[in-house]
């Protein structure tokens, strides 16, 4: 049924369908007898008709019956990784470890309190990269000892930025088959879809991240020993900017707004250890 003239017509493609989600529904708008908007609180604007709300529709089954949730571990994940290492022992009063890494995560199962496959409109755009999926990874430690009796060590750590998703939510209200019309039955409900139609396929910023350590160690008399030492974390001050979010484990830009973090700044930490 046309809901703006009222008159029922006949699909023109009999069949089994074009494979394709309905969007015919969902978002709730008033307009008067002739089937003009009379500005949403004119009182000529009080017959309720459904538009599209750019989100796939549900529709209602059986007006008597509610939701059925079906609980199961039928999601599914693949990491394949390649990792190269380079450990140089302690000779000559220094030491170092080295490594690359190479890895893919893919799949719809990244924790067990997971939301995908709950909307059964978006399965085909919900598998995808993993939202830890670190393409690539770098990492060198490394120490010395100076003559000066000073320790010295530092870490540098590069990696690939891991990916987001640019989403679209919104209530969105369900519509009853023409078979319960009288009923006037609809439900609504949150729903989100992936606007580039795929789950996780933004990729946030590579970023590098140093860290240098400073120990010395004072003989005091007694037996006593005194132990100094300064760290200096994010020594080059970076403040990368990603979408990603460190509670929920995943990056997701919503209706526009990204759920975002950056990079803490350069900190210090002074330490002091006393043995005797």
């Amino acid at each position: 049924v046309d809901p703006y003239t009222g008159l029922t017509y006949q699909d023109t493609d009999p069949g089994l369908g074009d494979g394709l989600l309905d969007d015919c529904t969902g978002l709730t708008v008033f307009i008067d007898s002739n089937g003009d908007p009379g500005g949403g609180f004119a009182p000529s604007a009080t017959i309720p008709v459904q538009r599209p709300d750019t989100i796939a529709d549900f529709y209602v089954l059986d007006p008597a019956w509610g939701d059925i949730f079906l609980v199961g571990n039928s999601n599914a994940s693949v990491y394949d990784g390649i990792t190269l290492e380079f450990v140089r022992r302690q000779y000559k009063n220094w030491q170092m470890e080295a490594s690359y890494t190479w890895s893919k995560a893919t799949g719809d199962a990244e924790d067990f309190n997971l939301a995908l496959g709950d909307d059964r409109s978006t399965l085909e755009d919900e598998k995808g990269y993993l939202s830890f999926d670190k393409r690539q990874s770098f990492k060198i430690n490394a120490t010395a000892l100076t003559p000066w009796g000073f320790r010295i060590g530092g870490t540098a750590n590069w990696e690939s930025g891991l990916p987001y998703s640019l989403l679209y939510r919104s209530s969105s209200a369900s519509q009853s088959l023409p078979l319960y019309d009288e009923f006037k039955q609809s439900f609504t409900s949150v729903r989100t879809r992936y606007i580039t139609r795929q789950r996780n396929d933004q990729r946030n910023p590579s970023a590098w991240l140093f860290n240098v350590k400073l120990v010395k160690d004072f003989n005091l008399p007694k037996g006593m020993n005194l132990q100094l030492d300064v760290d200096i974390f994010n020594l080059l001050n970076d403040d990368t900017y990603s979408v990603y979010n460190t509670f929920l484990k995943s990056g997701q830009q919503i209706n526009g707004t990204n759920d975002a973090t950056r990079r803490f700044g350069r900190t210090y930490q002074l330490g002091m250890r006393l043995a005797f």
